[in-house]
């Protein structure tokens, strides 16, 4: 089994290697403070749609420049990360919490120096492209792909995150599937288990 990617190592050491002046080094370290990689660890990549159930779709054909940029941050976005042919993760954010995108150039050996960064302006750019795309069907589909390449988004640690997890697997094994609680922890639930001791109610 091949190492995890430390994410950041490479990305400080590619900061300190460029130009200090270059302002759009500078704007991406910032962004990226404080952040997580979501799906993760790096190099695992999702696909990230753009969520349109509840965007009546009379109204997104009207809106003008501005009121789709208006109604565009309001919206949210999926991450759907294949995990493996019988699990897939999805997790539903907030277009505004997200504060970069990296689209690696090669998503079967993802390299973190080595792709495109989409800052927060830049991904309302995508979306507001997706929208009048969108807005040109003769129906309006659920969910429309921000981008049509595997990537990973950075979010705030402690940005609200909606977490769908869809598992193929035998009624047996459904019903000992543990559940996971406000604030707990699978890694708890197995240490717990492992001691013997079952402090859930």
């Amino acid at each position: 089994m091949e190492p995890k990617a430390n994410l950041m190592e490479p990305m400080n050491q590619q900061v300190l290697e460029c130009d200090p002046m270059q302002p759009d080094r500078r704007t991406l370290a910032l962004e990226l403070a404080g952040t997580v990689p979501v799906p993760s660890p790096f190099p695992a990549l999702g696909w990230i749609r753009v969520i349109l159930s509840e965007v009546p779709s009379d109204e997104l054909n009207h809106l003008g420049d501005n009121e789709r940029a208006e109604q565009a941050r309001k919206l949210l976005l999926e991450i759907v990360h294949p995990v493996h042919p019988r699990l897939t993760v999805t997790r539903v954010v907030k277009l505004t919490d997200l504060a970069a995108i990296f689209i690696p150039s090669d998503s079967k050996k993802p390299d973190i120096q080595d792709g495109e960064w989409l800052l927060p302006k830049d991904i309302e750019s995508k979306l507001l492209g997706a929208l009048k795309a969108a807005a040109e069907m003769k129906s309006l589909p659920l969910s429309i792909p921000l981008i049509r390449k595997p990537a990973v988004a950075f979010l705030p640690e402690a940005a609200r995150v909606l977490l769908r997890a869809e598992v193929g697997m035998t009624a047996g094994e459904s019903a000992e599937y543990p559940l996971l609680m406000p604030g707990e922890r699978l890694r708890d639930i197995r240490a717990e288990r492992a001691c013997g001791s079952h402090s859930r109610p």
